[in-house]
């Protein structure tokens, strides 16, 4: 084995306990760390050079971070600024790594099968400390915060998308399946995985989770042209949804107060702690800011202390005692950088989307979709949670080294 074949397996490697830490929330920063010091120790940085330059959809994440940079000359709280730096590091590290040193897709699959282990391992975890709690405490923690003792369950609901989008777009390549012992598997994961959705009772993920399942039975109907299992496979997720509205009352129960959030009388809802009620005013004062500061910004720094102040203005008591965020990455992102970097910002949405369009790339496609939905109910990228996941994931799928596959629609 020479040094190249050695670091190319490192990375892979490396790669790999990236994603399996992912939904454990542990230690992930450490392997991202040092999936960059072996890229440095790889070397051969001509010919990585010549792959950036090549993958000029790179210079997006760095323009992007370039005026989060930037932002900091205009800024106030310059330590919230230098932290916010920080954390979102990966935006432009990580597409720099697998642009100039992409993983192939045949080779992707060992990243998502850590992936999924994490989150089978994560969710396991959480089953038996909500069991435990509940026999020796009496308590209830099967549901939403609760139950999620790694990480907050709207995050955790995304990662278990996108690893249901995986699992659902590897039986559409028709590269599982093969064997009764791999059809077992991948139903009773799908199953688990769904049960896991439910308890972590995230609204947005809920609802993304069944447009993802209604999308690729729609896909998969036209593409083989088996109409009546695409209408079989959808009228399935009606019936599933159904089932969960009508078996688990906690989901119903906060379906239901969301439907109630938004017929809130303005002077109730200021001072409501129900999550979409808060939302729906917190975007209120978020598009205010933006009015103020449309160009620009406030500066890299400076949205949480802006958004303090316009809670106060608007007597938001819950808001403000929570500290929230915009809870919507674009308006975060406007509040932040302007409409320069609100720009900046869809394109590095926009073109990756154009090329999984053109590529026929499905799992690309879903990810992207994914975060687009999350990212108009949270502020995804101003936790690590949120920003290292698409950091990464967006960077090991759209650079891809992916010559040697066909699309599923020719």
């Amino acid at each position: 084995m020479n040094k190249q074949e050695l670091h190319n397996r490192i990375h892979l490697f490396l790669a790999s306990c990236v994603a399996f830490c992912l939904p454990l929330n542990k230690l992930t920063p450490v392997f991202m760390a040092l999936l960059t010091l072996n890229w440095l120790l790889d070397g051969r940085f001509p010919t990585k050079l010549k792959r950036l330059l090549e993958n000029r959809i790179v210079f997006l994440s760095i323009a992007f971070y370039t005026l989060l940079i930037l932002g900091m000359f205009y800024t106030e709280n310059v330590a919230a600024g230098l932290f916010d730096l920080q954390v979102k590091a990966s935006l432009v590290l990580m597409p720099i790594i697998f642009a100039s040193k992409p993983i192939r897709s045949g080779e992707q699959r060992w990243v998502f099968i850590a992936f999924v282990t994490g989150i089978v391992l994560s969710s396991l975890c959480m089953l038996i400390n909500a069991i435990n709690t509940y026999y020796t405490l009496s308590l209830n923690h099967f549901f939403y915060l609760e139950f999620s003792t790694f990480i907050h369950p709207s995050y955790l609901s995304l990662y278990v998308n996108f690893a249901l989008a995986w699992m659902i777009y590897m039986v559409l390549k028709k590269q599982v399946l093969q064997k009764l012992f791999y059809k077992l598997l991948f139903i009773v994961l799908v199953g688990f995985l769904i049960l896991i959705n439910v308890l972590l009772s995230s609204k947005m993920g809920l609802v993304t989770m069944g447009l993802l399942f209604i999308s690729l039975s729609i896909y998969y109907s036209v593409a083989t042209r088996k109409y009546y299992l695409g209408v079989l496979a959808i009228a399935s997720v009606f019936i599933l949804f159904y089932l969960i509205v009508q078996l688990a009352p906690e989901v119903a129960g906060r379906v239901n107060r969301a439907v109630t959030a938004v017929e809130y009388e303005d002077g109730k809802a200021k001072t409501a702690s129900e999550s979409t009620a808060v939302r729906l005013l917190v975007w209120t004062a978020s598009r205010r800011i933006i009015k103020e500061h449309l160009i620009i910004g406030v500066g890299t720094g400076d949205v949480k202390d802006a958004l303090m102040k316009e809670y106060d203005k608007l007597g938001m008591s819950s808001a403000s005692e929570h500290h929230l965020n915009a809870h919507n990455q674009f308006y975060q992102t406007f509040i932040c950088l302007g409409l320069i970097g609100f720009c900046c910002f869809l394109a590095c949405l926009a073109f990756p989307f154009l090329k999984a369009w053109k590529g026929h790339d499905i799992l690309y496609l879903s990810f992207l979709v994914l975060m687009a939905f999350n990212f108009m109910a949270e502020s995804m990228l101003e936790t690590q949670a949120g920003v290292l996941f698409y950091a990464f994931f967006n960077a090991l799928l759209l650079f891809a080294s992916s010559k040697e596959d066909k699309p599923i629609i020719a």
